[in-house]
């Protein structure tokens, strides 16, 4: 019995310490990075989560022997390169981290390579520590796009040596 314990402690220990991310440290001007693996995301059924939900209730998700299911909304590491959920009418929250390790203040840009996402919002952190948000998707005009491309492009502000916490929401109906 003290080993079957003893093995579940583990068990959920190694579940805090897999769901904990390595931020995206750039080191270069240049260079691309596929996001997928850097990133936790959590899936929004209802799609009636807004961003206090996700920042002061989620948490990462631990299934144990006995529960599995929780009734607070938790992020699953992704395993993915790629992310793909497939057709869903859920949205999907995505959270990274990302460390600018280069001497100067900078902005990442970030691609979104599938055209038919019906609304992208990003979570970007500001100097003074606040969340501001960027809003597209194919349900906006082109022109409101600040980098015209086909792709959705996004600016990520990059703060000198400072982690900062990223969240994207995505949803669509097709």
């Amino acid at each position: 019995f003290p080993t079957t314990s003893l093995y579940l402690i583990l068990l959920l220990f190694a579940s805090f310490s897999l769901s904990a991310l390595e931020p995206i440290r750039i080191t270069e001007p240049e260079g691309k990075i596929v996001l997928g693996i850097h990133t936790e995301y959590l899936e929004d059924k209802d799609g009636k989560l807004v961003f206090d939900d996700i920042r002061k209730d989620a948490r990462p998700c631990v299934f144990t022997a006995t529960n599995h299911t929780t009734t607070k909304p938790c992020w699953k590491k992704s395993e993915q390169k790629n992310l793909n959920f497939g057709l869903t009418t859920s949205a999907y929250w995505l959270k990274f981290q990302i460390q600018n390790k280069q001497d100067e203040y900078k902005h990442w840009l970030l691609e979104i390579s599938y055209p038919f996402l019906d609304r992208i919002d990003l979570y970007s952190t500001e100097a003074n520590g606040d969340y501001a948000v960027e809003t597209t998707g194919d349900t906006f005009p082109f022109s409101n796009r600040k980098i015209p491309n086909r792709h959705f492009i996004l600016k990520v502000p990059l703060h000198k040596n400072k982690i900062d916490t990223c969240y994207i929401r995505v949803e669509s109906n097709g």
